[in-house]
């Protein structure tokens, strides 16, 4: 049973409830925006999204501004009530549905401890539900079989991700210009995503036990594998890698937490934007640990809107990005990248050099923050 402390958040009403997060730890400085103002093509906003997408890679957006994204808040605030139901459901029920017996799906539920969260293959302390866009869309049906729980709320989750595709389509077309990728291209970004069985784009659930002792990170230092990521939670424990070049003098490269703010979703780019962007736009890498101060005697919670890439998209420059020279070399398709990191880091079969093998696209800051 959910009790006091392992209850999922509400992200309209339910923050008063929670501890406050410390005032006296190291906080990444993420930009905030404003949905309204960026739909109407604000200079100002679009300038600090455009900034953010090349520095830290990630932004936190307003969405109590818009109808859009009002109705985006009430369906995370549905999503979470789920995902209480569902982690709540017996262990045996879950791994009837565990993805790793589902081949390439990547869909369905991981386990707490099924992959690893360093290069001495320490398990993780995550369980998480991924949900495919395709099936809950009804195009077609994937391995995952899903729980009673789970299917039987399908409307509300195609109410969630339409909406996060509308709004993430916003932004592939911001990004789109930027990349001077015209809408008649079939490069043009919001062509290259759908909601069908050629995309690993899902909702994800996720739900971090108390372990408020604990050195081990709960989820892994890891750049996200695909193009957006919108992300909600009300509990602190997300911690960004910033480097030298972002800080101020007296200031030292390391993990900064993320504050989270009422009303609010954190969006960062995926490693697809920085293959296409040929390294303009970053991933930037980030981890989960224990919530700090009181807040680590609480489950975590999170809930994940990913976009990605139709499975036959290829990881190369588009737009103005491409070259002479790179438009001849080879590259991975998404669902290659995907897999090649997915399978680095399962548990089951960890070996030495997988941790090397999962790595994104951030190069010497991956080996950095991964160590």
């Amino acid at each position: 049973m959910v009790v006091e402390n392992d209850a999922a958040p509400s992200t309209l009403d339910g923050w008063d409830s929670l501890p406050p997060f410390p005032t006296n730890i190291p906080v990444a400085s993420v930009n905030n925006i404003s949905h309204a103002r960026l739909l109407n093509g604000d200079a100002e906003e679009l300038k600090n999204l455009l900034s953010s997408a090349r520095t830290t890679g990630f932004v936190r957006i307003d969405f109590t501004d818009t109808e859009l994204g009002r109705r985006f808040l009430d369906g995370a605030d549905k999503m979470f009530k789920l995902a209480a139901k569902t982690f709540d459901l017996p262990a045996e029920v879950k791994l009837n549905d565990n993805m790793l017996n589902h081949g390439d799906a990547l869909l369905g539920y991981k386990g707490l401890g099924a992959s690893v969260v360093d290069k001495d293959g320490t398990r993780d302390n995550n369980e998480q539900y991924w949900i495919g866009c395709g099936d809950i869309a009804g195009e077609g049906h994937s391995r995952a079989i899903y729980n009673d729980v789970l299917n039987a709320h399908m409307h509300e989750m195609k109410s969630f991700q339409d909406t996060g595709k509308e709004m993430t389509d916003q932004l592939l077309m911001v990004f789109a210009a930027v990349l001077g990728i015209s809408a008649d291209s079939p490069d043009y970004l919001p062509k290259l995503h759908s909601h069908s069985q050629n995309s690993g784009s899902h909702v994800r659930l996720l739900k971090c036990p108390s372990r408020p002792s604990a050195k081990a990170a709960n989820l892994q230092p890891h750049t996200d594998w695909g193009t957006l990521t919108v992300l909600f939670n009300a509990l602190g424990g997300l911690q960004l890698y910033l480097p030298q070049s972002l800080l101020g003098p007296d200031q030292e490269a390391g993990w900064y937490y993320v504050k989270p703010e009422r009303g609010t979703a954190l969006v960062n780019l995926g490693d697809a934007m920085v293959s296409w962007s040929d390294g303009e736009f970053k991933s930037n890498i980030h981890r989960v640990v224990a919530p700090p101060g009181e807040q680590a005697q609480w489950a975590r919670y999170s809930l994940a809107y990913f976009t990605r890439p139709n499975h036959d998209v290829p990881m190369k420059p588009l737009g103005r990005k491409i070259t002479a020279a790179n438009s001849e070399e080879q590259y991975p398709t998404f669902k290659e990248w995907a897999m090649r990191r997915a399978l680095a880091g399962r548990a089951d079969t960890f070996k030495k050099g997988d941790w090397e093998k999962g790595q994104g696209t951030e190069g010497k800051l991956a080996v950095e923050a991964r160590a």
